[in-house]
Formats: C-alpha cells, structure tokens, sequence
C-alpha cells in the first residue's frame, strides 16, 4: 500500500513539472536580389510594420526584409517565424512582393521593409501599408502609397511629377517644394499641387499623416 502511494505521488509530481519547449524564432531576415528587366510596375503589399523605397545603383531589385509576428499568440507566446518566406509574384511587367502567411501556418506577419530600386527604376510604384510607417523616394516613377494607420511620405523629383495629392481622413496632410492648395475638414484634410512633369503622385492615409516632398535636385 506504500509503496503504491510513493509510485502515484511521484507520477503526480512528475506531471506537475513545466514541460520545456523549444525556443520559438521570433524574427528572421531575408534577402532577394531580383531581376529587373521587363518590370514596369512594383506592387509592395505590407501588412503591418515599415516601408522603405530608395534609389539604388544596380540593375536589379534589392530587399531586405526582417519578419517578426504581428501579435502575441495564446498566453502572450509569440508564433515562430523561422520559417517565414516572403511571396514573389510576376505577371507580365508586374512585380508584387509580399510576406507569405502560408510559410508560417496562417500566423500574422510584420516586416521591416527595405528595397532598393534599380539604376533604370520602374514607371510605376504602389505600396500597400495596413498599420506603420512608409516612405518612398523614387524620383521618376509614378507613385501610389496608401497606409491605414500611420505615417506615409513619398520624397520625388518636382521636374517628373505630375498631379500630387496627399489627404488623410484623419489627421494631416501636406505638400512640400511647390504652392499647394489645402482643403482642410473637422479631422482631416488634402493637399494638391502640380509638378513639372507627367508621372502622378498620390498618397492616401486613412488615420496619420500623409506628405510629399518635391525635390528641385
């Protein structure tokens, strides 16, 4: 009989001690260098967390993009993203990038996005941001930048673009290096202005700030 309740308390404190699992990867980086040839219009699809678009030198598409999860999972434990992958899609002159949430079992993704564009950068730029922070230089491209809640800046040659505008629903908008006309209501606002050129720029920000800077460089 005592020996049978030693045995039984002994499982018992044995299933009372925390199992320890395996540390879970909670950021990882990946890098792409992609071909630029042919591509006429590059679509970036961020989800959550930070855009940058910049001029580069070579001839190809430069990115660099740390993934980390979006939320916390079941008792404040963070998914692993060791697996994260970001998802390249081709069609035609269209390039779109994106992180994959296939790669990591439908888990929420945030990535910190950095991309540099060819020396002979595409006609056109569109950048999707949810939630953070974006900016774009892209001195001869048409530029689309929309954020739902955040900050969204596009910096562009004054002698390419054509219609700028930039509005946000809530919060603010504004134009830099040409006269702007402003609209302004209860929240938010707009601004427009014209360039020298033909390549149109339009920001949108649905709660944040919204802003271009024209460049006379």
């Amino acid at each position: 009989m005592v020996k049978s309740i030693i045995f039984s308390a002994a499982l018992l404190a044995a299933a009372l001690v925390p199992t320890v699992a395996a540390e879970a990867t909670e950021e990882v980086t990946r890098r792409h260098t992609l071909r630029a040839e042919g591509v006429q219009v590059l679509k970036i699809d961020a989800g959550v967390g930070s855009v940058r678009v910049e001029p580069g030198t070579a001839d190809t598409y430069q990115v660099v993009v740390t993934i980390e999860p979006a939320k916390k999972g079941w008792f404040g434990k963070k998914a692993d993203v060791s697996k994260a992958q970001l998802k390249i899609e081709r069609s035609g002159e269209r390039l779109q990038l994106s992180l994959d949430p296939d790669s990591v079992d439908g888990a929420s993704l945030q990535g910190t996005w950095r991309v540099k564009l060819p020396a002979q950068p595409p006609a056109e730029v569109e950048v999707d941001l949810g939630v953070g922070e974006a900016r774009i230089e892209a001195p001869a491209s048409v530029v689309r930048l929309d954020v739902g809640v955040g900050e969204a800046k596009v910096v562009t040659a004054a002698a390419s673009a054509g219609a700028v505008s930039a509005a946000a629903g809530v919060g603010d908008a504004h134009i830099t290096g040409a006269e702007a006309s402003r609209q302004r209501h209860v929240v938010g606002g707009q601004s427009s202005a014209r360039g020298q050129g033909q390549r149109d720029i339009t920001v949108n920000v649905g709660v944040g700030e919204a802003g271009v800077t024209l460049s006379r460089d």
